[in-house]
């Protein structure tokens, strides 16, 4: 994990992803972002956003 933000009251996570995947096209390291809101402790939104290298 790379970083972790509380932005008023959701859940940010960035992070870097490894394991055993397809990386066909993959350029690099896979970073994603995983916006989070919760309510009652469940995940009620979950929002993932694949993070493209800047070249």
């Amino acid at each position: 994990m790379t970083e972790v933000v509380d932005h008023y009251g959701d859940q940010i996570v960035r992070a870097r992803y490894d394991g055993e995947y397809d990386k066909t096209n993959l350029h690099g390291e896979l970073f994603m972002t995983n916006y989070f809101t919760v309510c009652d402790d469940k995940i009620t939104s979950l929002i993932i956003v694949r993070n493209e290298p800047a070249y």
